[in-house]
């Protein structure tokens, strides 16, 4: 957050009078700007006080647009809105948890050195964190761009830790695409490199994030009659059973693995709206940022993730349509 001065000119030659113009420029990873939310006036942030509130107040997001005035009216504001979920809360420490935590400290000593000591070590001091895969002996490789062109799993003294924030209750993140924001990147960094020998080459990052979509064509049974609304539930089928961890009380974020095209056409086929499935294509797009007009999509049998740090996820939206019976 900046302030802008009362006594800044506003009389410009190339841009419209009358308003306040910022330009901001980055040095460097500049395409971290893509996934920028909202730039917003006039913001504050506003830290919880405990007033006798339950003791497990703090362990859900308090969800957008609930802070909607003052606690003390002020004539000076006129509207108070909320655009985004809290974030950051830490409920009170129970017994169990007290017990883990003073176990783990015990075991790393608050040093990373041991793959468990840099994962535990930044998951406990990072709530907003879902997520840490620390992946030894792994340095990523940059082009003169500083865009990130490969990854080297076999680098002696490297070491990359990969982060996924949590998404439930989180308005502004994708469960789709978990990513970390640059904040807390920096500062998961900064809190390693107190921790860590001064011989280790550390790098704090997002998960690379590759693709999955499906092609195919759909028979729904003799009593279905509104296509398009099923079609849709169908779609929201397949995103959840490829990213179970996208609805609330699904599984794991799994790192790396493989996706068999079989598995895809057996949970497709066992939808009880489902009469059979025809012509199934199954894509694989690796650099998940390429524009469409630059990918070929190819159809392929089995998806296997291209680095240690990759996570397969769905595509939104999947190629579904009705058997054409002509």
């Amino acid at each position: 957050a900046f302030g802008v001065f009362e006594e800044v000119d506003t009389n410009y030659r190339l841009l419209p009078s009358g308003l306040h113009w910022v330009w901001i420029v980055v040095p460097r990873d500049a395409d971290a700007l893509n996934r920028l939310l909202s730039i917003d006036a006039q913001a504050g942030r506003a830290a919880f006080v405990d007033a006798g509130n339950d003791p497990a107040f703090l362990e859900t997001p308090l969800p957008a647009a609930t802070i909607s005035k003052l606690v003390a009216p002020d004539p000076t504001i006129k509207k108070i809105i909320q655009p985004y979920s809290s974030f950051d809360g830490r409920p009170i420490e129970t017994s169990q948890a007290f017990a883990t935590r003073v176990s783990e400290r015990l075991r790393h000593k608050d040093r990373s050195i041991a793959i468990f000591d840099y994962e535990s070590l930044v998951l406990e001091a990072f709530p907003r964190l879902y997520r840490v895969k620390c992946l030894s002996t792994t340095e990523l490789k940059r082009d003169a761009q500083n865009t990130i062109i490969a990854d080297n799993e076999l680098m002696p003294g490297a070491v990359t830790v990969v982060t996924v924030p949590w998404t439930h209750g989180q308005n502004t993140r994708d469960p789709l695409r978990p990513y970390t924001d640059q904040t807390t990147l920096t500062a998961v960094d900064s809190f390693l490199r107190k921790r860590i020998s001064p011989f280790v080459r550390l790098e704090v990052q997002n998960p690379k994030f590759e693709e999955i979509k499906v092609d195919f064509e759909v028979r729904f049974k003799p009593e279905i009659q509104d296509i398009a609304f099923y079609i849709n539930e169908l779609n929201k089928a397949v995103v959840s059973f490829l990213t179970p961890w996208s609805r609330p009380g699904g599984g794991e974020i799994t790192f790396g693995g493989k996706l068999w095209k079989s598995s895809i056409i057996n949970f497709v086929e066992e939808q009880a709206t489902v009469d059979y499935v025809e012509t199934f294509r199954l894509y694989h797009k690796v650099d998940i940022d390429a524009p469409e007009n630059a990918w070929t999509p190819v159809d392929v049998e089995v998806i296997e993730a291209t680095t240690a740090r990759s996570i397969l996820v769905s595509a939104a939206r999947h190629a579904i349509v009705e058997v054409d019976n002509a």
